[in-house]
């Protein structure tokens, strides 16, 4: 049931937005595939931001970009993760306003947000985790320091449809 409720999201998502092939000139999407043993670069004359989305080059973080582009004036930067090195650079050259992870497989999120969040540069950063198999989007804000240990949990939301998700979003940018 609730995978059967993502897909619907995401099918919606991909109707709303008519696939990148419609996109207008303002709503543009830089998109950086990158493949093991190849560095990942940004464009030099690429500006920063407003969200940076990691994932795995499927269909629901091509469509939660496409969402995004379509329905908000948010700048959006999709990458496909590879590794930590790479990740860390682009998210320090992006300097994105939040970090918007899907997973929609094998994707270790937990490692992505802990590698972001022990960066000082990325300290206040918002990291938000989306599943294809869950409606439930998990928010990192600022770790929590207890016993010279760093934590860093979530708070969670549900996101039903595309609105909440974009609402979601939109209170922490």
């Amino acid at each position: 049931m609730i995978i059967s409720k993502q897909l619907a999201l995401i099918l919606e998502a991909l109707d709303y937005c008519g696939w990148k092939h419609r996109l207008t000139p303002h709503h543009h999407q830089k998109s950086l595939h990158n493949q093991p043993g190849k560095k990942l670069m940004l464009d030099s004359n690429s500006t920063p931001s407003d969200v940076l989305i990691i994932g795995e080059g499927s269909l629901f973080d091509e469509g939660i970009a496409a969402l995004l582009q379509r329905s908000t004036s948010l700048a959006v930067l999709h990458i496909v993760y590879s590794d930590e090195p790479a990740l860390m650079k682009v998210v320090l050259r992006a300097e994105p306003d939040v970090i918007l992870v899907c997973q929609s497989g094998s994707l270790n999120t937990k490692q992505i947000v802990d590698s972001i969040s022990i960066n000082p540069l990325m300290l206040g950063l918002c990291i938000f985790v989306v599943r294809l198999s869950s409606p439930i989007v998990d928010i990192y804000q600022q770790p929590i320091q207890d016993g010279g240990k760093t934590f860093h949990p979530p708070r969670n939301v549900l996101a039903w449809t595309t609105n909440d998700l974009i609402n979601i979003l939109s209170e922490n940018i």
